[in-house]
Formats: structure tokens, sequence, C-alpha cells
């Protein structure tokens, strides 16, 4: 199956689309300016980068608020990404809900200066037409500058990778819009894939943070001495190495446990399934899924050959199961000692599952 990529650029939140040859997903993104919305502070023009004609400044207290109402062409899972900036090294978390539901906790950590902007996501679930969101600061602090709402929605009739329309894009072929690195100059995009530069240690997370999920990419090892490392359920706040997390090797199931207290091979948390060995030096693709509630995490792998952009071949490489390590994290990807070259392309997520919960899709499709 060849797969065709809808990219969507955001001029003053009107929905501009491109169709490219990346590997793609059916979707709708349109962006929505927080000085269009509902304020409970100022709006400023003080920090560079902003876009449209200003940013949010909330009121420095628990409980101000931007409320903005968006508007969905039909009911169904959306990806809701803030884009702020926090000039602090505090993290200033806030509550996020959609018409008066219950609230969901997003972090929103420093970004290094009030005119560095990156974003913050979260999955909801909307109503066909008018919904409004509303985010509300957590802390006496307030919450972060917040510059804008991009939300991105499956189109109706559409279908994603592997026939599932719920599953989103995370890279765009060009850039790293969406994803934050823990320094500068390690990744950059070569050849419609996030390249490793292989100059040190370091991981780049993306932005939406997810505790139940589906994760599908493509990798491969130009060159190194260690498997690539994916991360899940890390930590953002505070910051330490590797995101806290916990991680798989791609594409033969190799693994760590970085949590604090753990940092070990996992002991009798992880099970490597018995399977023929993939080259990890030609593309494969890989398939985790993870839910929250059970601490189970499980990652699927099958070798890309002659050309093909899919598998429906995936084997079951690797299982791990902790209660008390799922939680609402960030994604990552992770060179692991400098001088790896690791690249990643048709990167798609999932969150919440509504597609086949708890079951691979690419063993089967």
């Amino acid at each position: 199956m060849r797969l065709r990529t809808l990219r969507t650029a955001l001029i003053a939140g009107v929905v501009v689309a491109a169709m490219t040859a990346a590997p793609a997903h059916a979707a709708t993104s349109v962006a929505y300016e927080a000085e269009n919305g509902t304020c409970q502070g100022t709006i400023d023009t003080n920090h560079a980068g902003y876009t449209g004609t200003g940013f949010c400044n909330l009121t420095n207290a628990v409980g101000s608020y931007l409320e903005l109402t968006i508007t969905a062409p039909e009911a169904g899972s959306a990806t809701l990404t803030f884009r702020y900036a926090n000039g602090t090294t505090a993290n200033r978390p806030a509550d996020i809900t959609v018409d008066g539901g219950a609230a969901t906790r997003v972090n929103f950590p420093g970004t290094g200066s009030w005119t560095k902007w990156t974003g913050a996501s979260l999955s909801a679930t909307l109503v066909a037409g008018a919904n409004t969101v509303r985010l509300t600061s957590a802390v006496a602090a307030g919450a972060a500058n917040i510059d804008s709402l991009t939300v991105v929605t499956s189109g109706g009739g559409g279908t994603g990778p592997f026939g599932d329309p719920n599953l989103v894009s995370m890279f765009n072929g060009t850039d790293l819009t969406g994803w934050t690195s823990s320094a500068g100059g390690l990744w950059t995009v070569t050849g419609g894939a996030i390249h490793g530069n292989g100059t040190a240690r370091g991981w780049l997370y993306y932005n939406h943070q997810v505790g139940t999920f589906r994760w599908i990419f493509d990798v491969r090892q130009v060159s190194g001495n260690h498997q690539p490392t994916v991360l899940i359920w890390g930590t953002t706040t505070p910051i330490r190495d590797a995101l806290s997390a916990i991680q798989f090797q791609p594409p033969n199931g190799g693994h760590w446990d970085y949590r604090p207290g753990h940092n070990n091979g996992g002991s009798g948390l992880f099970t490597q399934v018995p399977h023929t060995k993939l080259d990890v030096h030609q593309w494969a693709q890989c398939e985790l899924i993870g839910n929250m509630a059970t601490g189970v995490a499980k990652m699927a792998c099958g070798q890309l050959t002659g050309g093909a952009t899919t598998t429906c071949n995936a084997v079951e490489v690797l299982d791990f199961k902790d209660v008390t390590a799922g939680q609402v994290g960030p994604l990552a990807i992770q060179v692991h000692n400098s001088g790896i070259h690791d690249e990643y392309q048709g990167l798609y997520l999932e969150s919440p599952v509504v597609t086949a919960p708890d079951q691979f899709i690419t063993t089967r499709c």
C-alpha cells in the first residue's frame, strides 16, 4: 500500500493544504490565535516570534485562563497543540478542558527564553461543530505565554496507514516542528528522515504527551555502535538523562529501564520474544503500543524490503509490564552514544487509542 501525506501550512489561521510524496494521513489542521479568544490577562506583543497580532499573557494566579471556541468537522478524536513560551526554568502546568469536561493536566516546561516558542499537546474528543477549549493556570505563577492553539482532526472518510484513520503524522518530512531536542545540533532532517548527527548523546522528544498510545515509525542505523533507541512514558519535569523513561531498542527488542531508582536492564519487567533477527542497517517498521492503566507496553517490528513503505508482517519482539510505570509523558528518540547515526521516518501516533486497543495493527493489516 502506498501512502500519501496531507501536509498543512497554517497562515493567519487559514488552512493551506498541499500534497507531498511522503507517506501520509488524511487530516485537517487549523490554528486559532490566542488573541481572538478570552484571555484572563493581557494581549501582549513585547516578545518576538509570536504569530498573528499578539499572545495571551495570563495573570499570575491559579485559575487564570484562556478560552477559545474551535470547530470540528465531525465528532471524533483530535490533537490540541498549544504554542507557548516560558522564559523561566520552572514548569507552568495548566489544566485543559473541552466543553467543561474532565481536565487534562499538561506540562509547559521552560523554553529557554520568552522569545523561544514550542508546542505542548494533548488528545481530546470533540463534538461536531463548536467546542469550547479552556486552558486554566494550575500554579500561582500562572501559565506560560500562549500564542495559538492548533487543532488536528481526522478528515471524514479518510484512511490513514493500515486503514487506521486515527493515526496522526508526527513529522512533516522537512523540519523538526513539534519536537524538542535536549541540545542543539543533535538532529537534522536529511532526505525526508529525522537524522541523528552523531555529535553527542542526547534525545529528541515529541511535544505531544501521551499515556495510552500506538506509535508507528520506520527506523534504520546508518552507522553506530548501539541499537537505535526510543523512549516511552518519560518525564520532562525535571528533565533527567533519557527523560527518566522506559527504553525500547528497535528493531530487535533490546531494552533498558531509565527510571529513577532503576537504571538497569529491567529485571523481569521485560520479555524478549524470539524472532528472526532483523537487519538494523536496513529500514524496518516498528509499532509500539502502551496502556497507561495496565503498565503494559509491547513492540512489533518488520523488515521493509524492495522499496516497501509499510509492512503487514511485523512480529512481536518485546513486552514490558509494570503498572507503576504507566503515566502521561513524552515519546522520544535517543542518540545513545556519540558516533551513532540513526534515521526515522513515517512516524505516526494514535492517542487515545480508538482502533484495536492493546492490539498490533502492523502484524495483520
